[in-house]
């Protein structure tokens, strides 16, 4: 796919993202058309179907923050953020690995978000999926 191409050509983005991205793209280029609406359930899908690569490869981080990037952009609630996070945790437990010193800031964020409660407004990002998705249009 010429999109997945693309990812490839920034310079500025590290070689985790890139696997990251190529990998949610694939996934979510699989469904025909896939409505904002949708989006929590997609991601749900796609740590059941790719929890153990993500795992593999440790992509947690990568995870994280395209999570967050969904969040920020208003198709992620701060609940379908934790539950993604609880559901690759569990993946990764299941493996037995042992979770990175970094996990700890990551979880304390993440809960942070979810006692604000609040969305934000204001646009997305320009370098989360949402941006992404409206050039395969």
């Amino acid at each position: 796919h010429g999109l997945l191409q693309l990812i490839d050509d920034f310079d500025d983005v590290l070689s985790t993202e890139k696997t990251f991205m190529k990998l949610w793209n694939r996934f979510i280029m699989s469904h025909t058309t896939v409505p904002d609406r949708c989006i929590p359930g997609k991601c749900t899908e796609f740590v059941a179907a790719h929890g153990r690569l993500l795992v593999d490869l440790n992509l947690r981080q990568d995870l994280l923050l395209h999570l967050f990037n969904l969040w920020d952009c208003g198709v992620l609630s701060s609940f379908h953020v934790l539950s993604c996070l609880a559901a690759f945790d569990k993946v990764r437990e299941a493996a037995g690995v042992t979770p990175s010193r970094t996990g700890g800031a990551e979880t304390k964020k993440a809960k942070r978000m979810w006692a604000q409660g609040a969305e934000k407004e204001g646009k997305c990002p320009p370098h989360s999926v949402k941006r992404v998705r409206s050039e395969q249009d």
